[in-house]
């Protein structure tokens, strides 16, 4: 392509001379075709032109979008003579009549996104691309609820030389793509006729032609997904037979065409036949309960999956090889079995036996058959696979057996729980509840506990709980409710859904009102399956007559609404006029001397210094010493009873009338210290990131902004002071002139020369794999990143190149999340789920960071430390800035790409070579820890109040 056709300006292109050609296949869909039209004609490229091919529909599509192309003259309708039976051929008539430079397709219920002809048309001129893919979103139109469609293939832009390069875009073949019209004619490229399932083997025929291909991040196409009662597309009528047939042709020709210059192309187009194609139709053997069709459908998928090669098979997670074996053993059960495991995303369901430590899955069912090695070998995987997976994030599957009517508001449930490989046995002490938690509005929770028996043949609990509902309901919101079993023992917590299988009549366990508020108000509610088939709660529907009467009530109600808020320490709007009137109305109460409030992380730990210095407190004095935790933090199990909800009354209450705080980050910006107040800031780690008044941002704000943060910091009284640096930056930073703290931190007391029992219990809780080196990645908080993130670390490698002898733990900044996926996980541990950061500390034989204060917590143990600063020019040179330059003062190497980390921990960890650099590091920054922070800080402070 001419190098001026790529640089031009899209918009600026004649409309006779078109940039973009859409074309639409239609056939009898007059009530949506118009949609469609116009979201090409209201695309923000006007350079297009818009081509209708209806094939023969006698519902008057046709006349239907001749109207619309009256309107506007980038409109072209065709008809063929007769129906053709399919989108083949009028998209290829459609080709056959576009002018413009690249070509683009549009099915007629579906719609283009505003910029998608622009952003398509700009990425392939400026490439010269043969073809150019964006993202395709799904929108349910009954739920009105957007998905992605294998969205990760759009993570980042990217230009292809050939398919080769990515052949992960195998797993796209919808028609959203733009191609370039010379390109289809020169490779005589169009969508076979005789077929459906037609745009599988156009897309496999682009790849493996195009010599280049673009991918953008934008979305381009909504697909639009229809209740299958009320339309029910050609593709979608898999209640037919013929339906897997049309598909399975479609494949064996892609087979046929792909040839020997692209094998890595040709490796990806089968294994999606086990991960996409295969699978709608093991779907329907789930769904359609109709074991005779399920029979049919196995029948062929069997000569289909054995075109697979077993080692791609193989490289399958187990629990898409369990599907295949069952399939391959013609068992409609083991299938459904097998499906759950993976639609429920519980790691394993069934039997399992074990020989040579191997486990093998329902070896006496799939044995039944006849020809069963291949099955048995793909149902037969190491032990290590899920031993190596700490309980904590081990997937367990709780199933609702049975639910009864108690009445008084009450429900007893019954339920199993899957223990295969007996990791909860083994948790003497653990504590099982059933959580049920108000999704929205007061954010409620309740929690009963579970009494069950464990039978060691099956490896299953059955267990029992009575649940029951609010006696005050929350009639301002009427949220849904979930129900959760969490199972906790010590900083770790594993917390699972309650999966229904059985179909119930849910009417039947309708929950009546017990108080005269909720009987006036009429809140009853019931029991009812999720999407993903988890038991939740919902309001009962009600009539229109009713819903008038409750607008009417409301007010009588608020009342106990307001009780109900204090009594059960629910959450209120954060920094509301209300909740400041609130705060201020407690501030007249008199205070208690005798009470502690301590607060770690906002509220969403019990740990840090903040714990350490309670439980000393608890142990020596006879204060009431009470936890803050934050809604986020969920069950309080395990933390005694004197726990305070974050942002709730009772919280209010006591930050007006507790005489000592105790905090380790920040407390509410309404907070007004009284008279006799004692606050003890314990700061939650040494800076090596500007804070406070050094901030650039800090330093363009308002000098009433500047005032209010001064007089925050002047409520300090003690502060924890670990090494002369971090009192000369703090103290700066915030302008305080708090009292120092003995030298020390409380939360690293136990990081002071640990005893070997202390470090295997730490690694015990954490449940890491003891023939393996820990590593543990700890990036930093990016400012304006909170939520879910993407790691800048390719788990996949580092499993490939690491896992035989190192183990890897993330831990990301707590306003942080991650997702570490479920075929990774017996190698890598997700350690957000365990509150105390110390314990992840000790269990750590080697830490990875950036710029995060654990580099200087970490260098109280002194074990090897690398720096994975990948982005260090850009955080350098960033608003906030650092204190001092990583690149001169580092307590282990510094790496920038993924290969040269791997390479630095394998160094480190076998011969530690930093332990100057790291001794020199921990003197100038760290200071030494005493080792008794947490009872030198009461003395200290407990000790002059006295």
């Amino acid at each position: 392509m001419p190098q001026e056709a790529t640089n031009r300006n899209i918009n600026t292109v004649a409309v006779n001379a078109p940039v973009m050609s859409v074309v639409i296949a239609a056939y009898n869909d007059k009530e949506h075709l118009p949609d469609a039209m116009m979201s090409v004609l209201n695309q923000t490229l006007r350079a297009i032109e818009l081509i209708v091919v209806d094939d023969a529909s006698t519902d008057g599509t046709y006349e239907t979008a001749k109207a619309i192309a009256l309107t506007d003259d980038r409109v072209q309708v065709l008809r063929m003579e007769k129906n053709t039976g399919g989108a083949g051929a009028p998209r290829n008539r459609g080709i056959s009549a576009a002018v413009g430079e690249y070509v683009t397709f549009l099915d007629s219920d579906d719609h283009l996104e505003r910029h998608a002809c622009a952003n398509l048309a700009r990425a392939g001129l400026r490439d010269g691309s043969d073809v150019v893919l964006g993202k395709v979103r799904r929108f349910d139109v009954k739920t009105q609820k957007a998905s992605g469609w294998y969205h990760r293939l759009f993570i980042e832009p990217r230009t292809l030389d050939s398919v080769e390069e990515f052949p992960d875009i195998a797993m796209d073949t919808s028609i959203s793509k733009a191609c370039r019209r010379e390109f289809l004619e020169q490779n005589v490229l169009t969508f076979p006729e005789d077929i459906h399932y037609e745009d599988l083997v156009f897309a496999a025929e682009v790849y493996q032609s195009a010599k280049k291909i673009t991918l953008i991040t934008d979305i381009t196409y909504i697909w639009n997904l229809y209740p299958e009662a009320t339309r029910k597309s050609i593709t979608h009528q898999r209640d037919s037979i013929n339906n897997l047939d049309f598909r399975i042709e479609a494949l064996n020709r892609i087979f046929t065409a792909i040839d020997a210059q692209h094998p890595l192309f040709h490796r990806q187009l089968l294994k999606k036949v086990i991960v996409h194609d295969a699978q709608l139709y093991v779907n329907d053997i789930v769904d359609l309960h109709n074991d005779e069709f399920a029979l049919q459908i196995i029948d062929r998928l069997i000569p289909l999956l054995n075109q697979v090669p077993i080692e791609i098979i193989q490289e399958l997670e187990f629990q898409r090889r369990l599907i295949v074996a069952a399939v391959l053993s013609k068992s409609p059960k083991l299938i459904r079995e097998a499906m759950e495991t993976l639609r429920l995303e519980s790691d394993i369901s069934g039997d399992l036996s074990e020989a040579n430590q191997q486990y093998i899955w329902e070896r006496e069912a799939i044995s039944a058959n006849s020809d069963t090695a291949l099955a048995i070998s793909l149902v037969t995987f190491p032990k290590r696979d899920l031993d190596s997976i700490p309980w904590h994030q081990f997937r367990y599957r709780h199933t609702l057996l049975n639910m009864k009517r108690l009445g008084n508001n009450r429900l007893r449930i019954i339920g199993r729980t899957e223990d295969p490989i007996n990791s909860l046995a083994r948790l003497t002490d653990a504590s099982w509840t059933v959580r049920i938690y108000e999704r929205a509005g007061l954010r409620r929770f309740w929690t009963f506990p579970l009494e069950s028996t464990f039978d060691e043949a099956t490896r299953t609990y059955r267990w029992e709980s009575t649940v029951s509902m609010p006696t005050i309901p929350d009639t301002a919101t009427l949220p849904r409710m979930s129900v959760r079993i969490d199972i906790t023992l010590g900083p770790a917590r594993n917390i699972r859904p309650l999966i229904v299988t059985r179909r119930l009549r849910w009417k039947r366990f309708k929950l009546d009102p017990t108080g005269w508020h909720s009987w006036l108000f009429n809140s009853k509610y019931q029991p009812y399956a999720t999407l993903n088939s988890a038991l939740a709660f919902r309001p009962s529907p009600v009539n229109e007559r009713r819903k008038q009467l409750r607008t009417g009530i409301k007010l009588v109600t608020y009342a106990h609404l307001l009780r109900e808020r204090y009594r059960y320490d629910t959450s209120v709007k954060h920094e509301s006029k209300f909740t400041r009137m609130a705060y201020a109305l407690f501030r007249l109460l008199p205070m208690n001397p005798k009470t502690v409030l301590v607060e770690t992380n906002m509220g969403q730990s019990p740990y840090d210094s903040p714990g350490e210095i309670r439980l000393e407190l608890e142990k020596t004095s006879q204060l009431t010493v009470e936890q803050v935790r934050s809604d986020l933090a969920g069950s309080t199990t395990g933390f005694g009873s004197n726990v305070v909800r974050k942002n709730s009354w009772q919280y209010y209450h006591r930050l007006a009338t507790s005489k000592y705080l105790i905090d380790n980050q920040t407390l509410p910006r309404f907070y007004k210290k009284r008279a006799g107040q004692i606050y003890v800031q314990t700061w939650h780690g040494i800076p090596l990131k500007k804070m406070g008044l050094d901030q650039f941002s800090n330093q363009v704000v308002s000098k009433a902004k500047i005032e209010e943060f001064r007089e925050r910091n002047s409520y300090w009284d003690y502060l924890t002071t670990p090494s002369l640096y971090f009192a000369k930056v703090v103290t700066r930073a915030f302008e305080t002139s708090a009292k120092a703290l003995p030298t020390g931190s409380p939360r690293n007391d136990r990081l002071v020369n640990p005893n070997p029992a202390t470090v295997t219990a730490a690694r015990t809780a954490i449940g890491v794999d003891f023939d393996r080196k820990s590593v543990l990645y700890a990036p930093t908080f990016r400012d304006g990143h909170r939520g879910p993130v993407a790691l800048e670390l390719d788990l996949d490698l580092w499993v490939q190149e690491m896992a035989d002898q190192y183990q890897l733990l993330l831990r990301p900044h707590y306003l942080n999340s991650i997702s570490v996926p479920r075929h990774l996980r017996q190698h890598v541990i997700d350690t957000s789920n365990i509150a105390d950061t110390t314990s992840v500390l000790l269990a750590a034989d080697l830490v990875i960071t950036d710029y995060s204060s654990i580099m200087f917590d970490y260098a109280t143990l002194d074990r090897p430390q690398v720096l994975y600063t990948y982005d260090l020019d850009r955080y350098s040179s960033a608003k906030r800035g650092t204190y001092f330059d990583v690149r001169n003062y580092s307590p282990g190497p510094l790496t920038f790409d993924q290969q040269s980390l791997m390479a630095r921990v394998r160094e480190q960890s076998e011969s530690d070579t930093y332990s100057r650099q790291r001794s020199s590091f921990r003197e100038k920054f760290c200071g030494v820890e005493p080792g008794d922070s947490a009872m030198q800080t009461v003395a200290t402070v407990w000790g002059r109040e006295k």
